[in-house]
Formats: structure tokens, C-alpha cells, sequence
């Protein structure tokens, strides 16, 4: 099947958050956010079926009937298309989009480009040095083993691979995505991201100046609420955003728990994943992870011991701490650990390194 990249066409419209239908978007446009996923041409067609942010306020019922007809999920079960006229003629576009859902079928297959995504967000800079075969298989099947789930254990997972610079340690998470992961990547079920790169950016994504906000040496981080959690959440709303090209309400973000439900959904519906299919369940892997590990949590502590006094959190165990059980995570870096308090009872932790 010939594939493209895919582009929003309402986002090429007007450089501003309402469309050239008079609709206003939630969120800032999303063209540029999509580089990396290719699929069925979408571009030549202004009004979406799927899409209810692309048609115009002024449509009738039966304009909407005109659009959806051919693409309803079953013909003898239509929507009430008067409802729904009246609904874009008052903005109410969220419940709109509802409806859309319950009664349209899922937009034309679409897949995120491994490649491409890899390049946009991990180094392109890093010196890799190259791990021989058998010990990248070794290593593979160790991250492998930190991120599955543990049978009779609710406790998440976390696969730390800890090594000097120049190692291979992104190399390895190349390798584990293209050879382990590769298929829940396209379905936009893998979250990436190098922390180095991250700090480039201008502005700083907003995930990660919400876990940074928690750092005990942030003099503007008073108070107790867990902000590395909703960094998370963040994270992921800004992941599903980019890869779909339709706007993420943060409503549906606020918990970890609900951010990950809302990944699972709004990927199975926009990627097509069947309910059953395995290996594509939601993973983040942060890469460079030396700005988390080496910053104090704010408040989170680790309690004393008879062979240790209390100590605070890193922002990298906060975080692992804020990823919904039993779901798995990756960190690589030069210091990427964690204390062992943590590893004994918060985490099933599976260390990896330091490589060769």
C-alpha cells in the first residue's frame, strides 16, 4: 500500500485556533506535530468525516448527513443528525465529537514511522559504540524482562540501564524498539524521549517543567501536590496529540491512571489496535535520564532503616513512582538507578549494565 505523510488539513488553513469554518480549537495547531506518521491520503478533503473540528458551524443536517452517510458503522442505525447540527451550531464540539465516535467509523489506517520518530526524539549527536550480537541479544531480553509484567506482583516495572557516555545506551534503546517493540511504536502505543534533547527545546515541553517544578532545589516549589504526576500525564496527553493530529482535552489526563486510559483508547481507535492484540501495551522510555536522577524530590522520601537514614527521592524514582501499576518503564542513563528501598518494595527493577 503506497504510504505518505500525513498532514491535518484544517491545520493548514488559517494560523490561528479557529478554523476558516468559524470552529475554534481547544489547543494549538498541530501540523507541525506529525512528521513522523505516515498513512491514507487525508489531505485533499477539508471536511472530516471523523472530525467534527473541520466542518463548518453553519452546516445543516443535511450537510452532515451528506458527509457521514457512507461512513457510518451501521446504515440501518444513523445518528440524529438534527442534534448534531445543532451541536456544531453552538460549539459544542466535544460532545459532538462523541456522537461522532459512537455512530462514524475510525479514520483511514494510520501508523507512526519508527524511524522518523526515533530520529525526531533521541540524539542524532551521541557517539553510539556498537554492541556485539550476542550481547545485544543478552541485553534486549534483560530490558525485555524489566518491563513485563510479573505474574502474582502489582508492582511496576522498571528496566535501568546504567552506563558512562558513549557506551551504546541509545543504541540499545534503538535496538530494543526495532526489535522488540517495533509494532506497538507504530500503533502509537511507545512513548521516547531523551532528556537532553528535551532541554533543548524552546519552549521547554511543559511535562517536563512540571517534574522539574517538584526538585527540591526549585525555590518556586512550595507545597505538597505531586506535580511529577501530572508532568506524566502531560507527557502522554502531548505523545497521543502529536501522533493523531486531533486535540487531546487535558480533562481526559488529569490522574496517571486516567492518562493511560485514555492512551489505550484514543490509540486503539485512531490506529485500529483490536482489543485482544498483544505486545502493544502502553511504555515510556527516557533516555539521557542524568537531569531526574541527579535531582532531589521535594517532599517524597525514602524512610529511615537499620542500615539507612532517610533520604529524599530522585525525581527518576518519582517518576517511575508516578507510572500506574503494573505498566513498565524504561531509563537509561549514565546514573540511572535507583536505592535499593525503593527497588525492594515499589518496583519490580531489573538493572542493566554498565555495558561494555
Amino acid at each position: 500500500m503506497l504510504r505518505i505523510r500525513v498532514v491535518r488539513g484544517y491545520n493548514a488553513m488559517v494560523p490561528s485556533h479557529r478554523n476558516a469554518h468559524g470552529n475554534t480549537f481547544p489547543t494549538p495547531l498541530l501540523l507541525q506535530q506529525c512528521r513522523y506518521v505516515v498513512g491514507g491520503d487525508r489531505t485533499h478533503n477539508d471536511y472530516e468525516y471523523w472530525n467534527p473540528y473541520t466542518w463548518p458551524m453553519t452546516w445543516s443536517s443535511s450537510d452532515i448527513k451528506h458527509l457521514l452517510s457512507r461512513n457510518l458503522l451501521d446504515s440501518g442505525n444513523p445518528p440524529n443528525y438534527d442534534s448534531m447540527s445543532t451541536l456544531l451550531g453552538n460549539n459544542d464540539i466535544s460532545s459532538l465529537e462523541w456522537l461522532v465516535r459512537e455512530y462514524v467509523k475510525p479514520p483511514p489506517p494510520r501508523v507512526v514511522d519508527v524511524a522518523s520518530y526515533l530520529l525526531e526524539h533521541l540524539s542524532s549527536t551521541a557517539h553510539c559504540a556498537e554492541i556485539p550480537r550476542r550481547e545485544q541479544e543478552k541485553l534486549l531480553a534483560l530490558f525485555e524482562l524489566g518491563l513485563s509484567h510479573r505474574i502474582g506482583s502489582e508492582k511496576r516495572g522498571a528496566a535501568l540501564c546504567h552506563s558512562r557516555r558513549g557506551s551504546g545506551k541509545t543504541l540499545l534503546v534503538k535496538d530494543f524498539v526495532n526489535h522488540k517493540r517495533s509494532e506497538a511504536m507504530t500503533c502509537g502505543r511507545v512513548i521516547v524521549r531523551c532528556c537532553d534533547v528535551t532541554t533543548r527545546g524552546n519552549p521547554q515541553p511543559l511535562w517536563l517543567t512540571k517534574v522539574l517544578q517538584d526538585c527540591k532545589q526549585n525555590q518556586q516549589s512550595g507545597g505538597s501536590s505531586n506535580s511529577t504526576d501530572a508532568g506524566l500525564c502531560e507527557l502522554i496527553r502531548a505523545h497521543v496529540e502529536s501522533i493523531t493530529g486531533y486535540p487531546q482535552n487535558p480533562s481526559q489526563y488529569i490522574t496517571p491512571n486516567d492518562a493511560y486510559a485514555t492512551w489505550k483508547r484514543e490509540t486503539a481507535w485512531w490506529f485500529g489496535i483490536p482489543p485482544a492484540k498483544e505486545n502493544v501495551d502502553p511504555l515510556i522510555i527516557l533516555d539521557t535520564c542524568e537531569l531526574l536522577a541527579e535531582r532531589e524530590h521535594k517532599f517524597l522520601e525514602h524512610a529511615a532503616s537499620g542500615i539507612a537514614a532517610k533520604t529524599s527521592y530522585t525525581l527518576l524514582e518519582a517518576f517511575c513512582l508516578a507510572i500506574p501499576s503494573p505498566h513498565g518503564i524504561g531509563f537509561v542513563g549514565c546514573n540511572a538507578t535507583f536505592d535499593d528501598r525503593f527497588s525492594l518494595t515499589l518496583a519490580n527493577v531489573t538493572n542493566i549494565g554498565p555495558l561494555n
